[in-house]
């Protein structure tokens, strides 16, 4: 038996995947949005990044970024390799595009925060 804890809303519940043959059933979801979590958790987790990239020509040397929408878990470390890889030129605006990682289908690295050019 699999277990994962729902993140939907505050209740936490602990919802656990019962195998039965090639039957597979839930429990422990207290609503349907836990339960669609929970499937999607043990079928194929997404998670949403959050990470910096180096900056040339702003005042910090790091750029805060995050991606447009979750990407699968199994793509999280190649993405970082890539991202480790970039250098993005100030100035940045907040929402800016800063990286079309290619991983996820139009899932895109968007800059957090304006940065101007260090004068």
């Amino acid at each position: 038996m699999d277990e994962v804890t729902c993140i939907v809303c505050p209740n936490g519940c602990r919802i656990a995947k019962k195998n039965h043959g090639r039957k597979v059933t839930y429990v422990g979801n207290g609503c349907e949005k836990g339960l669609d979590y929970a499937r999607e958790e043990f079928i194929n987790p997404k998670r949403m990044i959050t990470t910096t990239v180096r900056i040339s020509g702003a005042r910090e040397p790091l750029l805060s970024v995050r991606t447009s929408a979750p990407i699968a878990r199994r793509e999280v470390m190649e993405l970082m390799r890539r991202l480790s890889e970039i250098e993005v030129n100030a100035p940045v605006k907040a929402g800016e595009v800063v990286f079309e990682n290619g991983l996820d289908e139009g899932v895109v690295v968007v800059s957090t925060k304006n940065l101007d050019i260090d004068s």
